[in-house]
């Protein structure tokens, strides 16, 4: 029962409007609307795993962006300018939330993860629908961060992914351009998120 081949009308789900195709009158879901998409990439790869998501998981989303330290128009990866003060990955991670939030104010998820990560579209949609974005979420695999002074921070990984509600970004946007204080990009908005709520 692939819903992408149903012959029968279905209710909207997944964030998705459902259309018929004319010419096979069968079943067919427009692209995720819902949720706004950041993939971070580095130089040494965008230039395979950027097509590989364009081209597979990616293409079931309205908006996804790619963001590297080397910005590409021909493949759409938007450049952020990395601060050598500064760690690398967390800059750019907050670089890429930062233009999410910029760019989309009114989306009511924003998705985040690394090149490497492999998503199945529809699960993450459909996880989406089960939370109100106008209250404050911060979904995905959570990990203990030791501080070093006997206190410990959860965080959701950011290699794998993570959703932010519309609130939660709204409460979080405008420390994104705040110093780094972590190595760790998924450690740096870990914290910003703690700090938020």
């Amino acid at each position: 029962n692939n819903p992408r081949h149903n012959t029968t009308p279905i209710k909207k789900s997944w964030g998705r409007t459902p259309t018929t195709t004319p010419h096979t009158h069968t079943m067919r879901l427009a692209l995720i609307t819902n949720i706004v998409v950041g993939i971070t990439t580095t130089v040494h790869r965008q230039n395979v795993s950027v097509p590989a998501i364009a081209n597979t998981w990616g293409s079931d989303f309205a908006h996804v962006h790619y963001f590297s330290e080397r910005g590409d128009p021909r493949l759409g990866i938007v450049q952020v300018v990395n601060d050598p003060s500064k760690a690398r990955a967390s800059a750019e991670e907050m670089a890429t939330l930062k233009f999410l939030a910029d760019t989309y104010p009114d989306s009511p998820w924003y998705y985040k993860a690394d090149d490497d990560a492999y998503l199945h579209a529809p699960h993450l949609a459909d996880l989406a629908l089960r939370y109100d974005p106008s209250k404050d979420w911060y979904i995905g695999t959570q990990l203990p961060y030791d501080r070093g002074d006997g206190s410990v921070q959860k965080y959701c990984a950011g290699g794998v992914g993570y959703l932010i509600s519309n609130s939660l970004m709204k409460r979080i946007a405008s420390s994104l351009s705040a110093p780094i204080e972590s190595c760790c990009s998924d450690v740096q908005v870990g914290t910003l998120v703690q700090r938020a709520l």
